[in-house]
């Protein structure tokens, strides 16, 4: 390959001859045919611009990719998921082809045909700077791809016949790596490169006019007038006539409302005289005061046994047990109210004062009092328990009837059960003599026969 891309030149740019080599990898299906039958048979190099020279190189690269098709395969991919953002993925041929010239044939083509193909135009320049960086650099190459590629090679030939050989070639690279780092960033990382360039930069500067502005007169700057002052006063216009004619309206609705609610008020007074107030009888109980005196000591006695508290007595000073007879208190129990007590107190005041305010506001909101609706509900409740009082004795009354009937039943059946039992023993004698009977005249009736 060396010896006729060094002799003969190329018909064909080098892009053009790097693009027919992807384009041929791409097509090429190994399950279908071999490489020998694919470049011969593919319309893609049937072209006439293509020389036998060029064909050849086709040929010979198809095969190289596809013989170290794993060892590339690795390198590539190790190559795209340690620069997800510089390398495309697209170019993922163009990668293996490059890398394979570099691996295997860079001593047979040549520093300097190579550089050819790799500033053809394909691939982009940071995405190339970057495979030049990974591929000559060994920490890399014995970090991601170096153990995958000893199972597949001998270490030996790993070691010095790809990785080392493709080394010694880094100071002729050197000249193609500053290029392409100048053209993918714009700076030289390397000393000599970095010189290089600053002395091409010197060599490229030439002295340049430097404008000088005009000494022209300054304007004066502008008067701005002081700014007016704004009314922020807001002044309310007179309601119209028609708004004046809903007010008396809405007054005259709020009037007629207070005097239905004044004439119910009064309408629900005089359902309620004077002497259809209840009246207590207990002043017109026989016996008085002293009637009065013994129910009132009856009432506390009563009361007094429920309470906890043990007043203390008066007692004198030979007598050791409680008298038979209570005696109060000489003085009030003092009961230390808790904040827990007094909340509860006060909630329950505060309801009451709700159910009241409720109560009333209910009454003054629809113009009448529950008191008929509470005396029907009462008589419904009275007359509902009468019926259940009712439905109750008559299940009662079925049940003992039901139960007397089937005493009865019993009674019967306890009682037919002797005259059942003589009746079958009667039938089992009567069947009996039959049988006899029958059997008689049948042995007769042989008996003439034989004689």
């Amino acid at each position: 390959m060396s010896a006729s891309l060094g002799s003969t030149s190329i018909q064909i740019k080098h892009s053009a001859l790097l693009q027919k080599c992807v384009e041929v990898i791409e097509s090429f299906d190994p399950k279908k045919t071999t490489v020998d039958a694919h470049v011969s048979d593919t319309p893609l190099l049937k072209d006439k611009s293509l020389g036998e020279i060029e064909q050849k190189f086709i040929h010979q690269v198809v095969y190289g990719c596809t013989r170290y098709l794993k060892l590339l395969r690795l390198f590539v991919t190790s190559f795209l998921y340690k620069h997800p953002t510089t390398a495309r993925r697209e170019d993922q041929t163009l990668y293996t082809i490059l890398s394979y010239l570099l691996f295997f044939r860079l001593g047979e083509v040549g520093v300097h045909e190579f550089r050819k193909f790799y500033e053809c135009g394909l691939g982009t320049p940071p995405a190339l700077l970057a495979l030049l960086q990974y591929i000559f650099s060994e920490e890399d190459l014995n970090k991601w791809v170096k153990m995958e590629w000893c199972k597949l090679y001998d270490i030996r030939y790993v070691e010095e016949d790809i990785i080392a050989k493709l080394h010694s070639y880094r100071p002729e690279m050197q000249p193609l790596w500053d290029h392409i780092e100048l053209k993918a960033t714009g700076a030289l990382s390397s000393a000599a490169g970095a010189a290089a360039a600053g002395a091409q930069d010197q060599q490229k500067e030439k002295n340049i006019t430097q404008p000088i502005p005009f000494n022209l007169t300054q304007p004066k700057p502008r008067l701005i007038p002081e700014p007016e002052k704004i009314n922020r006063e807001i002044k309310a216009l007179e309601l119209p006539t028609s708004h004046k004619d809903e007010n008396k309206k809405l007054q005259k609705v709020v009037e007629e409302k207070q005097g239905r609610l004044d004439q119910h008020r009064e309408e629900t007074k005089a359902k309620y005289p004077a002497h259809l107030e209840f009246e207590f009888q207990t002043h017109k109980r026989s016996g008085g005061e002293a009637e009065k005196d013994r129910i009132k000591a009856g009432v506390e006695k009563e009361r007094f046994k429920e309470c906890t508290f043990q007043p203390a007595y008066h007692t004198n000073a030979m007598q050791t047990s409680a008298p038979e007879e209570y005696i109060g208190p000489r003085a009030n129990a003092e009961v230390k109210q808790t904040a827990s007590s007094v909340l509860r107190e006060d909630a329950l005041v505060k309801k009451k004062q709700a159910n009241e305010y409720a109560t009333l506001k209910q009454f003054e909101e629809d113009l009448r009092d529950a008191s008929t609706y509470y005396e029907w509900q009462a008589n419904m409740r009275e007359r509902d328990d009468l019926e259940k009082e009712l439905h109750v004795a008559q299940r009662k009354i079925e049940m003992q009837l039901a139960r007397d009937e089937a005493i009865i039943a019993s009674e019967n059946l306890r009682a037919k059960k002797p005259h059942l039992g003589r009746a079958s023993e009667g039938r089992g004698e009567t069947s009996t003599r039959n049988s006899g009977a029958r059997a008689a005249s049948a042995f007769t009736e042989e008996a003439a026969v034989s004689a």
